[in-house]
């Protein structure tokens, strides 16, 4: 088993995490920023966390597979939320 792919992959598995709490602090710090520059803030903060990431754990970067994560943080953001809003069953 190659261990360094499987770090690289937990790595990028992070990234949606890291996203909605770069999201979180970014809107704390600006509270003035706009409802809708959020999700352009996760796409662009996706992008740059992976970017971090790769550069330390010497993975691969393609700035899309990085907005694509940043994408998947605003579907766990607003899957979280609902759940906590309706519940579960809905």
């Amino acid at each position: 088993m190659d261990w360094e792919n499987v770090g690289i992959d937990l790595i990028q598995a992070v990234v949606p995490v890291l996203t909605v709490v770069f999201v979180f602090l970014a809107r704390k710090v600006a509270p003035i920023l706009p409802r809708f520059t959020l999700p352009i803030l996760a796409l662009v903060g996706g992008t740059v966390i992976d970017y971090v990431l790769g550069l330390a754990s010497g993975g691969t970067f393609t700035p899309v597979v990085g907005a694509l994560l940043g994408a998947s943080g605003v579907w766990l953001r607003e899957f979280f939320n609902t759940i906590k809003v309706h519940g579960i069953a809905g």
